[in-house]
């Protein structure tokens, strides 16, 4: 399930203009390992709930608690 950790970083980006992890290396790569990407609603008040859930769920540092693949959910983002 990396292509979905994959794919949810890009729609991070994508969504926020910015990076999930940001720091020197060791910062980012102890909060991959954490599982604790910047929430993306602390960027303002309009980012979408739905979407929050959708990245988290995505970028879960464990591998079973990501969506199985990347094929669209029905009334995900609704």
């Amino acid at each position: 399930r990396s292509d979905v950790y994959a794919l949810g970083v890009i729609l991070y980006e994508h969504a926020t203009g910015t990076p999930p992890f940001q720091g020197s290396d060791l910062e980012v790569l102890s909060q991959i390992v954490a599982g604790k990407p910047r929430d993306p609603r602390g960027l303002g008040p309009d980012f979408p709930e739905a979407l929050a859930a959708l990245l988290a769920r995505a970028m879960a540092p464990t591998p079973d608690d990501r969506y199985p693949d990347c094929q669209p959910r029905s009334g995900t983002c609704a």
